[in-house]
């Protein structure tokens, strides 16, 4: 998949979230469920005349259609990385274990 296919990789989620099957919301669009599922799997690319209107079956901008998901970061509040630890001045990886607040 080519970089510009990736900025709907979120397509199928929203849809999905807009309560529409890949049939209703192909139909929607006047478009077929084959090309649909296209446009979901980045093997083609929805022609810019129809973004409008996805963007407003799925109630979001254009903007938002080439947007990637963000990635969930998972359980980190409290948590120092290595990274945190060397740029800090002076402390020591046992005053931020410790703490646990990434404060010296």
């Amino acid at each position: 998949m080519d970089y510009l296919c990736k900025g709907l990789q979120g397509l199928p989620a929203r849809r999905k979230a807009a309560g529409f099957t890949q049939e209703a919301f192909a139909e929607a669009l006047g478009v077929t469920r084959s090309a649909l599922a296209a446009w979901e799997t980045g093997r083609a690319w929805p022609s810019a005349a129809i973004l409008p209107q996805i963007a407003d079956l799925l109630l979001c901008s254009i903007d938002d259609l080439y947007k990637l998901p963000a990635p969930d970061p998972g359980p980190t509040e409290g948590f120092m990385g290595p990274d945190d630890v060397e740029n800090c001045s002076g402390a020591t990886t046992e005053q931020y274990i410790g703490e646990g607040s990434g404060t010296p």
